[in-house]
């Protein structure tokens, strides 16, 4: 079933290589992040930013607890970084693969992400071609 509604999709890849696979970054909620937060991180390869989001969530946890803090209340701060890192899903996503040497290519409106991936390799074809001509 195909959306209705379009988004804006950041494709990321190495500058060199035209082969060499490709990031594709939304930015919107991304209710996956906000459910497994640290281990959405490390699925997407995020190492670079999954290692202080652990830092911070095992420190908000235990500096809470070495001062008194209420459960309750490390809780609804783990929470709202959870929240947060929801948000900031695609930022993420995309600071990661810029630490990584990968350049922002282009942005596509698209209705699904492979449906900008398609896009984005045609027009790396439409550009060869043209190149030949």
């Amino acid at each position: 079933m195909r959306r209705l509604t379009t988004q804006a999709y950041e494709i990321y890849a190495p500058s060199a290589q035209l082969n060499a696979p490709l990031i594709i970054v939304s930015d919107k909620f991304s209710i996956f992040a906000f459910l497994f937060h640290g281990l959405w991180l490390i699925y997407h390869g995020a190492w670079r930013v999954a290692l202080p989001w652990f830092v911070l969530y095992g420190a908000c946890a235990g500096v809470g607890q070495a001062i008194g803090v209420p459960d309750m209340i490390i809780g609804a701060m783990q929470l709202t970084m959870q929240v947060w890192l929801g948000f900031e899903a695609g930022t993420l996503r995309a600071l990661d693969a810029k630490l990584r040497g990968l350049t922002l290519r282009c942005v596509i409106v698209a209705h699904h992400a492979d449906d900008a991936e398609i896009t984005y390799y045609r027009s790396l074809n439409a550009e060869t071609i043209a190149g030949h001509a």
